[in-house]
């Protein structure tokens, strides 16, 4: 299996058969998130702008007069150890700071063959780390009336390959039970056969088979319910969801390597990506470009759609968690909606997810983000609020995981939490 996303974000997938009973856990992990974004308000948040600087209006930690010095060199090692150690062609890292300081590096060649290197603004298939601009617009776009979160998805889209009963929230945390369509074995060699076609969304739901389970009674992954959500905004809004992302995201935000692929230019040349046919460290790379100017290929990509075109870089990814979680995008409300992650616990209690988002912990601190991954491309974005830093990592490889390679980097830079004092054993008896 080499396709995208066919499993959980964090690595595990789960299903269900029980009756998922959501009113009373959605309204305590709700109050959880938005006790969450009250946190958030007051320790601040800082975003950058292309110079670097955090834009007007958005609030930062107050900075120390004489802070810490940054790890640059233990970061920068660590990276270029990890590189090595996984054989990767090319890679990049970025770290936020709650300050706004930032550390950036990146490591490797965006065209192995002819030795261009990476640069920081270099863009790199994010593949299903997509999905947390889609759920953003979905939330957003609700929040303002367009269509609420728990209509049924055929309210607007008569001819959506699903159950009646699926609602716009199932499509967003994967309780809807929709067949993946790059779970069908069939769209392997459909894919294959043709690198530099470009697939149409109809053409991408026509591999979608009999539902995994009733609307809301299980998880499972599925890249199906974001192709039909950006069909959904389309539909909706009348304007194309990659227009929208733009003019609400990438351009405010000052995200200036992010683009859809297949539909918009690239602002800079892309990375090409890379796969490996044995486990062997000494295998060189091979090459995935078709010479369409969309990576990894056009056929996967544009097949994906908007549950996974989109390129960007490290740089704007540690900026776009820091803006989605913080809450600067959805407000409090928008964000507890995200982070509500109740539905899916029955299932998936190890590794929860909300709308678009995943929870972790990491060392034992509290994070949220996404991963992604193609044939040839993998990503990861972790924010941890309390502590108010983002960090995003990409690299032109399936090889190795850049979630593990997040949590290496943030070891350098946090201390091991303390470990708790054990409880204190009865009284003895009179």
């Amino acid at each position: 299996m080499v396709w995208p996303d066919r499993s959980s974000p964090g690595g595990r997938r789960s299903r269900g058969t029980a009756t998922l009973r959501r009113a009373g856990v959605r309204t305590l992990f709700r109050a959880a998130a938005i006790a969450l974004v009250a946190l958030l308000a007051t320790a601040g948040v800082p975003q950058a702008s292309a110079a670097h600087e955090p834009p007007p209006g958005v609030p930062v930690a107050p900075r120390q007069e004489n802070p810490p010095p940054f790890p640059t060199a233990a970061l920068t090692a660590r990276l270029a150890e990890l590189r090595r150690a996984y054989r990767i062609p090319g890679i990049e890292a970025t770290i936020i700071f709650a300050d706004g300081r930032s550390w950036r590096a990146h490591a490797g060649f965006r065209d192995y063959e002819r030795r261009i290197t990476l640069a920081n603004r270099t863009p790199l298939a994010i593949a299903s780390v997509s999905k947390t601009f889609i759920a953003a617009l979905v939330i957003q776009l609700a929040g303002e009336g367009w269509f609420g979160l728990d209509d049924p998805v055929v309210r607007w889209l008569p001819s959506a390959p699903v159950d009646p009963g699926v609602t716009i929230r199932e499509l967003l945390d994967h309780t809807s039970g929709v067949f993946d369509f790059f779970s069908n074995t069939l769209i392997d060699r459909a894919l294959l056969d043709c690198p530099a076609c470009a697939w149409t969304p109809s053409k991408a739901l026509s591999y979608v088979k009999k539902p995994y389970f009733v609307p809301g009674a299980g998880w499972h992954y599925s890249n199906t319910g974001y192709v039909l959500l950006g069909e959904l905004v389309d539909q909706v809004t009348g304007t194309a969801y990659p227009a929208l992302l733009r003019q609400r995201f990438f351009e405010p935000l000052g995200l200036i390597s992010t683009y859809v692929q297949g539909v918009e230019p690239a602002p800079f040349p892309v990375s090409h990506s890379y796969r490996f046919v044995t486990p062997s460290l000494g295998e060189a790379p091979k090459p995935l470009w078709d010479g369409t100017g969309v990576a990894p290929f056009r056929s996967v990509t544009t097949a994906a759609g908007s549950a996974g075109a989109i390129a960007s870089s490290a740089r704007d990814l540690a900026l776009w968690a820091r803006f989605l979680y913080s809450g600067a995008i959805l407000g409090p409300s928008g964000l507890a909606e995200m982070l509500d992650v109740a539905p899916s616990l029955p299932y998936r209690a190890d590794a929860p997810y909300g709308l678009g988002v995943q929870q972790y912990l990491i060392g034992g601190r509290l994070a949220y983000g996404h991963g992604g991954r193609l044939l040839g491309a993998r990503s990861a974005i972790r924010y941890l609020p309390a502590e108010g830093i983002s960090i995003a990592v990409v690299q032109n490889t399936d090889r190795g995981d850049p979630g593990v390679i997040a949590e290496e980097l943030l070891a350098v830079i946090l201390a091991p939490l303390p470990t708790p004092a054990p409880s204190p054993g009865p009284s003895p008896a009179p």
